[in-house]
């Protein structure tokens, strides 16, 4: 059974903060670590989710039309598609696409199966 307890360290002495459940002369482990610090985080900037629910309706619909390529998707509209990734994402920017989703359809013989 462990137990979590608080304790202060003076002069050489861990100094429990409540009452523990033990009997005189049981042999513990003790395993010391410092509280989590209270201050806030600096410098952390927060990132809106993104929904993918329009791009994962599309390649549900038509993804098997396009196995073994990369595709670029707005919403549920198809960009570009190819075997290239970089030209696949290059077409896309260059139709005036800032941050378009690129997903790799592989077939399902080529997902990797990790049972028996």
């Amino acid at each position: 059974m462990s137990q979590t307890l608080k304790a202060i360290y003076r002069d050489g002495v861990i100094i429990p903060q409540a009452p523990c459940d033990l009997a005189d002369e049981e042999e513990i482990e003790i395993t010391i670590s410092k509280p989590l610090s209270k201050e806030p985080i600096k410098n952390v900037r927060t990132v809106p989710m993104i929904d993918l629910t329009f791009e994962t309706k599309w390649l549900e619909e038509h993804g098997k039309e396009y196995i073994g390529q990369w595709v670029a998707l707005s919403q549920n509209k198809l960009i570009s598609h190819g075997t290239n990734a970089v030209e696949v994402y290059n077409e896309a920017i260059a139709l005036g696409f800032d941050s378009p989703f690129l997903h790799k359809i592989e077939s399902e013989e080529d997902l990797p199966f990790g049972g028996w």
